[in-house]
């Protein structure tokens, strides 16, 4: 009977220092999970376009986060980045925004900024691309968007309803989104 309490006894101590481990090496786990999971942004700058990838485009339709390009200059010197809701107003859609930064190029650029910006999705066959023009920003709410930025960054700018989830299969290549931006 001894032998028996000592077995268990012994068999505590192992479940007790397994448990630990697990718990030790947990948070790593959860972390590595999550950074193998985690969508990612990748972009490629061209003189006259800025290309932004959107990785594992299955998990990232599911998410609410805000996924943000790295900040880069225009061709004329204006810091900016991308910011790409995949779920924006509602569940269905996805916004994609346009962004100014404050850089310490701002004092020798011409204010407000005057350019447009295309947003564009697509693929062999199809193609998909929304505009915003000067003339659409200097009479909307967020005109303040486009003047040098005194903060950080300007409130972001661009459409919310870019495209709807179903409207965005065919451009989603090998589980990926390619959306190119031009500033001209």
């Amino acid at each position: 009977m001894l032998t028996n309490q000592e077995e268990v006894q012994n068999l505590n101590q192992e479940i007790t220092k397994l448990n630990q481990i697990v718990k030790e090496n947990s948070t790593e786990f959860l972390a590595l999970k999550k950074s193998i999971q985690q969508p990612q942004v990748k972009q490629h700058l061209f003189k006259e376009k800025h290309i932004i990838i959107l990785d594992q485009m299955n998990l990232t339709l599911l998410s609410d986060e805000a996924y943000c390009s790295q900040a880069v200059y225009s061709p004329e010197g204006y810091y900016y980045r991308i910011k790409i809701y995949t779920r924006s107003t509602n569940v269905n859609n996805v916004g994609i925004f346009f962004q100014l930064i404050r850089s310490e190029l701002d004092d020798v650029l011409k204010w407000p900024f005057g350019k447009k910006i295309t947003f564009t999705l697509k693929n062999n066959d199809k193609f998909f691309a929304l505009t915003i023009t000067p003339e659409n920003y200097i009479q909307s709410l967020n005109a303040s968007s486009f003047d040098k930025p005194t903060e950080e960054n300007n409130v972001a700018v661009g459409f919310p309803d870019f495209i709807l989830h179903e409207e965005l299969n065919p451009f989603i290549i090998n589980n990926n989104l390619f959306i190119t931006i031009t500033i001209q």
